[in-house]
């Protein structure tokens, strides 16, 4: 499957939405979705949640983006929104101050 937008295709690529990112919405096939960006380095992502369905293209979509999928099969979708992915991050404890 790829995006459309502004008439570049873009592929499509399918990972659990970041807990993190810059909140937006996109239009997706006229639905409107919820998305977040991401950056690190030189990689940046946009996520959103399509019919359940979380997926990414690798640029930074603008707020309010227009895009629509190409080759969408029928019966596309999950019956729930996705868990978030666990968390391992483990804060390192505070060293103590000498007294």
């Amino acid at each position: 499957m790829d995006l459309q937008y502004e008439g570049r295709v873009i592929p499509i690529h399918f990972y659990a939405m970041p807990r993190v990112g810059k909140p937006l919405t996109i239009v997706v096939n006229g639905e409107t979705c919820e998305a977040k960006t991401t950056k690190w380095q030189e990689f940046r992502n946009t996520y959103w949640l399509y019919k359940n369905v979380a997926m990414y293209v690798r640029e930074h979509l603008p707020e309010g983006a227009e895009c629509r999928i190409q080759d969408l099969p029928d019966g596309f979708g999950a019956p729930e929104k996705p868990a978030h992915r666990k968390s391992y991050y483990k804060p390192k404890p505070k060293e103590q101050q000498p007294a």
